[in-house]
C-alpha cells in the first residue's frame, strides 16, 4: 500500500495562496452566521442582497422606471420615506435623517454594507452591533 506524500510548508502555502487569489476574483455571496433559528431569515437576506432590482432601487439607479407596476401604484425610490431618509443615494430627494424608522434604517444599512462587501470582493464579518448602530454612534 502506497502512503500519500505529505505536503511541505511551501506547497501548503502555495495552495492556500492560489485559493485566496481565486476567491478574490469571484463575486462571493454574502455569508451570514446563524444565531439560533435564524437560517430562514439569513437565506431571505442573502436573496435580497443578490437581487439586482433591489440594488438598483436602493441606489436610485432605475433610470426613472418604476420598480413594480402591478400594484395599486408604481414604486419609485424617490417616493420612499425609508430610502430618502438621509442615506445619501437620493440626490435631490434625499432628506435630513430622522430616527423614527430604526428597523428600516438598520435593514437599509445592512443591505448597503453587504453590497459594498460583495462589490469589493472582500470577506468580512458583520455583526449585528456594527449594522445596528444609529447615525449618532456611527
Amino acid at each position: 500500500m502506497l502512503r500519500q506524500k505529505q505536503k511541505v510548508h511551501q506547497e501548503l502555502f502555495k495552495s492556500v495562496k492560489e485559493k485566496q487569489e481565486r476567491e478574490q476574483d469571484a463575486y462571493l455571496p454574502p455569508g451570514l452566521i446563524n444565531h439560533g433559528n435564524t437560517c430562514f431569515m439569513n437565506s431571505v437576506l442573502q436573496g435580497l442582497v443578490a437581487s439586482q432590482e433591489l440594488y438598483d432601487l436602493a441606489h436610485f439607479d432605475s433610470n426613472g422606471q418604476p420598480f413594480q407596476t402591478e400594484t395599486s401604484g408604481p414604486i419609485f425610490a424617490k417616493r420612499s420615506p425609508q430610502l430618502t431618509n438621509g442615506h445619501g443615494f437620493g440626490g435631490s430627494t434625499d432628506r435630513e435623517p430622522v430616527d423614527s424608522m430604526p428597523l428600516g434604517d438598520t435593514f437599509v444599512r445592512f443591505l448597503l454594507r453587504a453590497w459594498a462587501i460583495r462589490d469589493d470582493r472582500k470577506r468580512e464579518i458583520v455583526t449585528p452591533k456594527s449594522i445596528g448602530r444609529s447615525r449618532s454612534q456611527a
